[in-house]
């Protein structure tokens, strides 16, 4: 009897302690809940170096190199290989119906309506006026973080403290001198420890700039761009796999240019993640048909922007990648659908569903009212699957105006539309993959402990008593529905 009570009494000695929270929390790095998160799959078939066959690298890319480390340098010696109809334009920007348009050379609208106006700067560009930047119309901005192994970009911390303080949307690129994957590693090693120091809150992807940079000199070894697909396969490879397993899992896509996509960087693997694309002229001709997301195509870098001293480059993105905004309101027509699909709806955020809620049900009743695109917590499109936290979806609806007689050679006015934006809530599935797993208890115990802030979805997933807070409550529910104790009440 007495070995039965003291059976008991340490069951449930052990009962409440998995309750205790930060008491007991380890102090275990939020790079290491990461790395158990994200596979790249593109890359499977392809030997990349990892940390077990990594040979250190001291060897930083001469001082001198800086000169040509900027986005679309290698662009602008090629010449044109393409025939400019005598008909075509430069691109240019529109404000109609609210929304701001770009219009290539050829009037024809880039992506859809009320695309963004972004633009890529470092230090080349000397010290900016943010504030002028901001006022000017400017939606986003790219920043280089710096260039080859750990070569920071000397106006980075002052660019990025600038957008944080007025909420500009940024992102961030790194200039490549990788002449091979093991060097790959070493540039990727060198963005994690350069972005370290800095509160980094992505709305655009961490891009690797890949260009065909000029030859330097490594302690009397000379240093050449990869010239083959197979080549570059292993340094993208290689770089993305170490950014996605330590902290950046998803954010981390390639920059290049028309030329370069169709050449040595023409494999499947690559295109998957190749969102941005520089080709100078009245239309962007490159077809990426690995790739499905928000993308970016950098159309000059001879444009000019109040606040910024010099020339600039310029781009037009589809939209933001992250940190889109939710419409804190919908139409009744909206509203009315989402009820039928069994969703609820406050302010711009999608909750009441369970785990395993299949997406298709959700987007044919959406798609009885407008336009239907989901985005997944990458910026990726998804046409269906279960739900998870942090998928986006955009409906847009159509207000046609008054239809009236068009001249002959007159362009007809764009029809009115809205685009609200709404995101999904599954409570406990706080990294987002459409599971409650330790993954995600791990993820809440980093947000209490400071090392690793929540925000928008995926602080509302970990807040699972609803109180506006992310406590020891929170990591403790979790933790009751993986051990089916209790499970969420979504």
């Amino acid at each position: 009897m007495k070995i039965r009570r003291i059976i008991i009494a340490i069951v449930v000695i052990l009962l409440i302690a998995s309750c205790i929270s930060i008491p007991m929390f380890a102090q275990e790095s939020a790079d290491n809940v990461e790395k158990q998160q994200y596979v790249n799959h593109d890359f499977d078939d392809v030997e990349i170096v990892t940390e077990d066959t990594y040979v250190p690298v001291d060897t930083k890319v001469p001082k001198e190199m800086n000169d040509n480390a900027v986005l679309g340098s290698a662009l602008e010696k090629e010449p044109q290989t393409y025939a400019v109809e005598a008909k075509a334009k430069d691109p240019e920007w529109k404000l109609e119906n609210g929304n701001k348009n770009f219009y290539n050379g050829y009037g024809e609208l880039m992506y859809h309506q009320g695309t963004q106006k972004v633009i890529d700067v470092s230090e080349h560009n000397g010290k900016i006026d943010w504030e002028k930047v901001k006022q000017s119309g400017i939606d986003g901005a790219i920043l280089r973080v710096g260039y080859g192994n750990r070569m920071e970009d000397k106006y980075f911390k002052r660019n990025i403290e600038e957008c944080n303080r007025l909420g500009i949307p940024y992102g961030i690129y790194l200039y490549s001198y990788a002449y091979d994957e093991n060097f790959a590693y070493a540039e990727a090693e060198g963005t994690v420890e350069m972005l370290s120091k800095y509160h980094v809150n992505l709305s655009y992807p961490i891009f690797y700039d890949i260009e065909a940079f000029d030859s330097w000199n490594d302690g009397g070894v000379t240093r050449r761009h990869p010239t083959t697909v197979a080549e570059y396969e292993k340094v993208i490879g290689t770089y993305l796999d170490y950014m996605n397993k330590n902290g950046y899992a998803g954010k981390v896509h390639v920059y290049s240019y028309r030329s370069y996509a169709n050449g040595v960087l023409n494999s499947p693997a690559i295109h998957s993640n190749l969102s941005w694309v520089a080709e100078y002229g009245p239309k962007l001709n490159f077809k990426n048909k690995h790739y499905a997301g928000e993308q970016g195509w950098q159309y000059t870098s001879s444009g000019s922007v109040n606040g910024i001293k010099g020339r600039v480059d310029l781009n037009c993105f589809s939209s933001k990648f992250y940190n889109k905004p939710v419409s804190e309101n919908v139409p009744v027509a909206v509203s009315d659908a989402l009820t039928r699909a069994g969703v609820r709806f406050s302010g711009g955020y999608l909750s009441g569903m369970q785990v395993g809620t299949n997406l298709d049900t959700l987007i044919k009743e959406l798609s009885s009212v407008g336009s239907v695109t989901c985005f997944d917590k990458n910026g990726a499109i998804v046409n269906g699957g279960s739900i998870t936290t942090g998928t986006t979806i955009d409906v847009t609806i159509s207000l046609p105006e008054e239809s009236s007689s068009v001249e002959a050679g007159e362009t007809p006015t764009l029809a009115k539309t809205q685009t609200y934006t709404m995101m999904i809530v599954l409570k406990g599935d706080v990294d987002g993959d459409g599971r409650i797993r330790s993954i995600d208890y791990s993820l809440v115990k980093n947000d209490i402990l400071n090392i690793r802030k929540l925000s928008s979805a995926f602080f509302l997933a970990g807040d699972v008593d609803g109180d506006g807070k992310i406590r020891s409550i929170d990591y403790s529910l979790i933790k009751n529905d993986i051990l089916n104790i209790r499970k969420i009440t979504q």
